[in-house]
């Protein structure tokens, strides 16, 4: 998009002093952006609206000069995260564009030539439509990876949670991406033992994840916070029940991730190096399917010196737990 002349990006760059401390979560060659605060949403085991506020987009152009200095500053991979992040701009003007105002903003901070990933995430199932599977396949920088959060796939249990979509949806959005993308990588989050949640409804969420078979799968037992609406639900789930359902969706995950992880084996893929793990005397490098501190680690022996920041071809040999051994090409 064209700058504001009176207001350009290189005056973001060196007049908003707030920057740094916008930017903290940096790890020179691996940073996140913020692109917006807040939530609309309203699902009924949260709270965040009502700490947070609803949900507000940052200005366009502070992004992107914030990316700018981000990769001034030695970023290589920058993550896009926020409450909603496929909501950007929404809020504040109806979308006459072709296309999502996200699309627009990852599109401009993919022009800037340090930045060589993009990650995407937090994308709420009912937001991903066509503009950002077209976006993941024809914009190299744009890794093909979303985190895309659904808590459960009943469709009772939805309702109850308030959440804007239902199984059907959930699957359909699912079987687009990886026939679009079949390279995609989804990580999804869940929530087992919200309030009134029968047995029948958990083995069915079990039935889906066994069936689906998520790359990345991360589950959380139900919390109950005061200012939720779910707080005062009728037939709160015992503790013990929540932590037994999280062990088994857990356990049937395992069994997933180690077929996947085998799958690996014999595969070349381009990693960036995070760092050396002196007590394993490896280095550890993350493909475009590990996030940084979220997701697993591929570990790579060599007698090279390699850089945090660079990127390396790895082949992948063996796996270890939850982990991958590579080496290096």
């Amino acid at each position: 998009s064209e700058v504001d002349k009176t207001l350009s990006v290189e005056k973001y760059i060196d007049d908003l002093d707030y920057m740094d401390d916008r930017m903290s979560d940096v790890l020179s060659f691996s940073s996140s952006l913020k692109i917006c605060d807040g939530c609309d949403k309203f699902c009924s085991y949260c709270i965040i609206p009502y700490l947070r506020g609803r949900f507000q987009s940052a200005d366009e152009k502070m992004l992107i000069a914030e990316a700018k200095k981000l990769a001034k500053n030695g970023t290589k991979e920058l993550s896009i995260v926020g409450q909603d992040i496929l909501h950007y701009g929404l809020d504040k003007t109806k979308n006459t564009e072709s296309k999502k105002p996200i699309v627009n903003l990852i599109d401009e901070i993919s022009k800037v030539d340090e930045i060589k990933w993009i990650r995407l995430l937090y994308c709420y199932p009912e937001e991903i439509d066509s503009d950002i599977i077209e976006l993941i396949k024809r914009n190299d920088k744009v890794l093909p990876y979303i985190d895309m959060p659904i808590q459960h796939i009943n469709n009772r249990i939805l309702k109850l949670m308030n959440r804007k979509t239902t199984k059907e949806d959930i699957i359909d959005i699912i079987k687009k991406l990886r026939a679009e993308i079949p390279e995609i990588c989804i990580r999804t989050t869940l929530i087992v033992g919200f309030p009134s949640e029968t047995e029948e409804e958990f083995e069915e969420l079990v039935d889906f994840v066994s069936d689906i078979k998520f790359d990345k799968l991360g589950v959380f037992t139900y919390s109950r916070e005061k200012l939720s609406k779910s707080y005062n639900f009728e037939n709160q789930i015992p503790e013990s029940v929540k932590n037994n359902r999280k062990k088994k969706i857990l356990e049937v995950q395992k069994k997933i991730v180690d077929k996947k992880n085998r799958d690996k084996i014999g595969i070349v893929y381009n990693a960036i190096v995070e760092g050396r793990d002196v007590k394993k005397d490896a280095y550890i490098v993350r493909p475009y399917f590990d996030a940084r501190n979220i997701d697993d680690k591929v570990y790579v022996k060599t007698n090279e010196k390699l850089i945090s920041g660079s990127f390396v071809d790895v082949e992948i040999k063996s796996v270890k737990g939850y982990d991958l051994v590579g080496e290096l090409l």
